[in-house]
């Protein structure tokens, strides 16, 4: 093992001791340098290595800053070219699931791309910008995180199961702006 690679795991001493704070105590701490994470053991032992920490778009920071009123008409057009780009996705997606599952389960991109073309919540995005005069990445999450609240809020179970559909939606289309590519 490298010098390097024996820096980057911590002690034994150490990690005990994290592991004797308990879970409910402290879950993180600093370990010549390096953050150790602590979690629930499903074996014995302990591991070292990178951690992926997954952060759902809606929940992930998103830089907000302030537009002139000058640049509402760019804001709108890059939402407007993100929409075309997920409805294309969408449309995609529709086909394939079509070939090799079933057209019934396709049908679902549909309803998404109905969805993404809903002229309430467009009119509502359009509002939001106009007056908070902020970058359309912002206001897109604020709108869909309303509705999607709005509809797990419903007493009606079946409108309650299509929450999802609108956050799927909108992280599709708030990816699409940050440029974030992929699942």
């Amino acid at each position: 093992m490298s010098d390097e690679a024996a820096k980057a795991i911590p002690d034994r001493a150490s990690v005990q001791k994290l592991a004797e704070a308990g879970p409910s105590r402290k879950k993180t701490g600093k370990v010549r340098g390096r953050t150790v994470i602590q979690g629930v053991s499903v074996v014995g032992g302990f591991a070292a290595g990178r951690v992926f920490k997954y952060q759902d778009v809606f929940s992930r920071e998103v830089e907000v800053y302030e537009i002139k009123e000058s640049r509402i008409g760019r804001e709108l057009e890059r939402l407007d070219r993100a929409i075309q780009s997920v409805e294309k996705n969408l449309v995609r997606m529709k086909q394939t699931v079509k070939k090799q599952v079933d057209s019934s389960q396709a049908a679902i991109f549909e309803a998404h791309r109905q969805i993404l073309r809903d002229a309430t919540l467009l009119k509502e995005i359009e509002e939001g910008l106009k007056a908070q005069l902020v970058n359309i990445e912002h206001v897109v999450r604020q709108v869909f995180s309303r509705w999607e609240r709005k509809l797990k809020d419903s007493t009606n179970i079946e409108i309650r199961e299509r929450s999802s559909d609108i956050a799927d939606i909108g992280r599709s289309l708030l990816k699409e702006l940050l440029g974030i590519r992929g699942n």
